[in-house]
Parts: C-alpha cells; sequence; structure tokens
C-alpha cells in the first residue's frame, strides 16, 4: 500500500493571532474574562463561592458559543440567524398552492385513454369466418 501524505484544505485555516487563539476567539475571552470576574467578586460575599462560581458558567459558555463552536461550519451568530427565519420568519402556511402539473397531466390522459377503450368495445356478437366465405 502506499501512502501519500495530502495538504490540509486552505480554505478551513483561521490565521491565530495571540498563541492558539485567533482574533474572535481572542475578542471573546478579553470580553468575558471582565464579566465573569465581576460576577465572581460582587457575588461571592452575597452567595458564596460554590453559587457565584456557577453563576459565571453563562457568560463563559456564551464565550464559548461565540468564540469556538461552529454548528454546521458557521459561526454561531449566522447559525441562529438562519434558524429564526426558517422558524420564525417563513411562514409555516402558505398563501399559494403549488400545482403539480404532471399529475394534472397524468390524470387528463388516463381519462382520454378510458375514453378512447369505451369506443373500442368488442361487438356482442361474433361472427365466424365461415360466415363471410
Amino acid at each position: 500500500m502506499i501512502k501519500v501524505p495530502l495538504n490540509k484544505d486552505v480554505g478551513s485555516y483561521e490565521a491565530k493571532f495571540v498563541g492558539p487563539f485567533t482574533l474572535r476567539q481572542s475578542l471573546c475571552v478579553l470580553a468575558a474574562a471582565p464579566v465573569c470576574w465581576g460576577i465572581y467578586s460582587g457575588l461571592t460575599p452575597i452567595l458564596g463561592g460554590d453559587i457565584a462560581g456557577f453563576l459565571v458558567l453563562f457568560p463563559a459558555a456564551l464565550c464559548w458559543l461565540i468564540g469556538w463552536y461552529k454548528p454546521y461550519g458557521m459561526h454561531t451568530e449566522k447559525f441562529i440567524r438562519s434558524i429564526f427565519i426558517t422558524t420564525v420568519l417563513a411562514p409555516a402556511h402558505r398563501k399559494y398552492k403549488i400545482r403539480n402539473r404532471q399529475t394534472e397531466m397524468l390524470a387528463v390522459l388516463a381519462a382520454s385513454s378510458s375514453e378512447t377503450n369505451q369506443h373500442k368495445k368488442k361487438p356482442k356478437y361474433r361472427i365466424s369466418k365461415d360466415a363471410v366465405r
């Protein structure tokens, strides 16, 4: 068996901005870090460290969704927009009815063939070959 190494697809490559993070991921971390720190430091004296740490998960999960998660190869906001358009904005019931021309033509052909078959009915009496001679 011959093995040939193949190069990766250039279109799927994302340029790194800082360390292993892309620009999008870096901006998400820079936006989420102060928010998470503010939630944790503000709520720790009131609710305790465990509950405040749990509440920090929500902005961190939002950061992960926007920065890293790509459903169907799309960024999260594009995916949410497409889901919103197809489920909310697009009507569930169309105002028009689609006519299937093929079904209509097959019905017309079936009706016309049944009419021609009615004209070609077999005669009631059969004439033998001997009577014709």
